[in-house]
């Protein structure tokens, strides 16, 4: 990819993100940021360091900014093993755009926690049997009789 970095260190630094803004064609994948810029600035100061769940201190905020709608990721983020609450906020006019913020050292809301276990109860369920349509002998063959 051509604004990928060698390293991804780089992307904590801000002349990588001058240099890719002043070169990239086409980066309204994610809007403009006037759109969500107040949102950011309200979680992140720019002194923050920028790491994953498994190194964050408490505190440590993990954001997340996608098209995927909270019914579909907070299924990955609503786990008590990542010791982080959930928050999320919606942007964009007509086509929304989602920021998470996923806050180190505290409980998830008891909606996420309940999410959580219900998901885990529908990974212990067994699985819905398929049923199928039984053919006479005479009919077992019904795919056979037509022509392509």
């Amino acid at each position: 990819m051509e604004h990928m970095p060698d390293d991804n260190s780089r992307y904590k630094d801000v002349d990588y993100w001058d240099e890719r803004y002043k070169t990239e064609k086409c980066f309204d994948w994610l809007g403009k940021f006037s759109k969500f810029q107040h949102l950011l600035e309200k979680h992140t100061k720019k002194h923050d360091s920028i790491l994953i769940s498994r190194v964050l201190k408490p505190g440590g905020r993990f954001l997340s900014v996608t098209f995927s709608q909270p019914h579909f990721r907070k299924r990955l983020y609503a786990r008590c093993e990542y010791n982080w609450s959930i928050k999320h906020h919606t942007y964009g006019d007509g086509f929304h755009y989602f920021l998470y913020v996923l806050t180190k050292g505290e409980e998830l809301s008891p909606e996420d926690a309940a999410l959580e276990r219900r998901l885990l109860e529908e990974d212990k369920a067994p699985p819905t049997p398929i049923t199928t349509m039984q053919y006479e002998e005479s009919e077992s063959d019904f795919l056979g009789k037509f022509c392509l």
